[in-house]
C-alpha cells in the first residue's frame, strides 16, 4: 500500500461541515495538504493560483450554481486549473442511476455516497493514485 501523507488533494463541496469531515477524514489518514473550496468558481480560482496541482480532486454534485459535473467538464475541457488526468472522487448523497451513469461517461474515477468511512475514502484514493501511475 502507497504511503498517501505526500499527497495534495481539493475538496470541493457546498456545505462547510462536509468540507471539515471530508477534510479531518482525510487528516486521520495522514493527507495534510488539503485545498478547500464551496464552489466550482472558488475551485478554479485556488487551483490556477496553485503552483502544483492537486493529486486528487474529491467533488461534490450537487451544488448551487455550477455543479460538480459542470467542474469535472472544465476539467476535461482543460480551464479547471489542473491536468485533465487528475483522478476525481465523486462524494455525494446522490444515488440515481443517472448521476452515477452520467460520472461514468464523464471518466471520474470513482463515485462514492456520503457518509463515508476513512477505510473506504483510503481505498479508494489508493485506487484512484494507483491508476493514474499506470
Amino acid at each position: 500500500m502507497e504511503d498517501l501523507k505526500h499527497l495534495k488533494v481539493l475538496v470541493l463541496d457546498d456545505e462547510p461541515f462536509m468540507n471539515r469531515l471530508i477534510a479531518q477524514t482525510l487528516g486521520t489518514i495522514g493527507i495534510t495538504s488539503i485545498l478547500q473550496a464551496k464552489g466550482v468558481d472558488e475551485a478554479v480560482i485556488l487551483l490556477k493560483g496553485e503552483q502544483t496541482p492537486p493529486d486528487v480532486l474529491f467533488v461534490d454534485l450537487e451544488m448551487p450554481g455550477k455543479t460538480g459535473f459542470d467542474f469535472i467538464k472544465m476539467l476535461h475541457a482543460g480551464t479547471a486549473g489542473v491536468p485533465a488526468d487528475t483522478p476525481v472522487i465523486i462524494l455525494t448523497g446522490r444515488s440515481d442511476s443517472d448521476g452515477v451513469l452520467q460520472a461514468k461517461e464523464l471518466g471520474v474515477t470513482s463515485y462514492m455516497l456520503k457518509p463515508i468511512s476513512r477505510t473506504t475514502l483510503e481505498n479508494r484514493i489508493q485506487a484512484a493514485v494507483s491508476r493514474r501511475k499506470s
